[in-house]
């Protein structure tokens, strides 16, 4: 199974979907209050209830339309009132799948042409479909026994919105810890895993670069992060790998925004391995 994302640079970037069913629609229910407003005089009042000794409740409108939840008390007796109101808790649950959940953006600022620069912040406005403004790269691995994956990432060239050739600028991923949601190490036993480093020149026809590879039972089941949110994390190289130019003359002088589309792809390994047998010629 091959699931691939583009994701916005702008100075690079992003994207995320969860891949299961949507969670089903809960009946909205109004909430509750123990205080009356009077409309006319905004007079608020509570009714005692004999069998309980506490304000009666009542349905008000949702919070959300100008409902009010008052926990009434009058502020002369030690009788007391309750309030009330709902929300919600939901989760997307994937079972024996493994999902590309979310591919992070990548900022670089301001910078020199000819100049390598770090990371600056994980944001861009004008974000791609799938973008997010996320700072890492997330896997959810809910397969038995874990048999592996690879996570590739390749790069467009960079433009600038005009019709001018694209630039072949590089952009380098540095080696960050793979982690679960609670920042722990997703390594089974032994060494801490990690991303590899992966310099991604952009190019229509360069091959991708493995980001992440992971073998069969060397890390645990549950999401898996790779966090790039730190300047040293990722660097761009503004030298155009296309014709080798880094600078301009000063009558060239302008101020650009270049942008590139990152795809991720992510591959299973597959959890059965085995040959295959060619059918007989006969």
């Amino acid at each position: 199974m091959k699931l691939s994302r583009n994701v916005l640079v702008g100075s690079l970037a992003t994207a995320g979907m969860v891949l299961g069913a949507l969670a089903p629609a809960l009946t909205a229910q109004a909430a509750t209050t123990s205080g009356t407003v009077d409309p006319s005089t905004g007079k608020v009042s509570g009714t005692v209830d004999s069998e309980t000794g506490k304000y009666k409740t009542s349905a008000t409108d949702s919070l959300p339309d100008g409902g009010l939840a008052i926990a009434y008390d009058d502020g002369t007796t030690d009788t007391i009132g309750e309030a009330s109101a709902q929300s919600n808790a939901n989760v997307k649950v994937v079972d024996g799948l493994l999902v590309l959940d979310q591919v992070p953006d990548f900022g670089f600022g301001t910078a020199a042409m000819g100049s390598t620069v770090d990371l600056n912040n994980n944001k861009y406005n004008d974000q791609a479909t799938d973008s997010e403004n996320a700072s890492a790269v997330k896997v959810i691995e809910s397969r038995s026994g874990q048999p592996g994956f690879t996570l590739n990432a390749s790069m467009s060239l960079f433009t600038d919105g005009s019709t001018a050739a694209g630039k072949a600028f590089t952009m380098t991923l540095n080696p960050v810890g793979l982690t679960n949601d609670e920042g722990a190490n997703v390594a089974n036993e032994g060494a801490s895993l990690k991303t590899e480093e992966a310099p991604i020149t952009a190019s229509a026809t360069a091959a991708p670069q493995t980001v992440i590879d992971l073998a069969s039972g060397t890390y645990k089941a549950g999401s898996i992060n790779a966090t790039y949110s730190t300047p040293d994390s990722a660097s761009l190289k503004l030298v155009d790998g296309t014709n080798g130019s880094t600078s301009s003359d000063a009558k060239d002088a302008a101020v650009k925004s270049y942008n590139s589309t990152i795809t991720w792809t992510l591959a299973a390994k597959p959890t059965k391995t085995g040959t295959t047998t060619a059918p007989d010629a006969g």
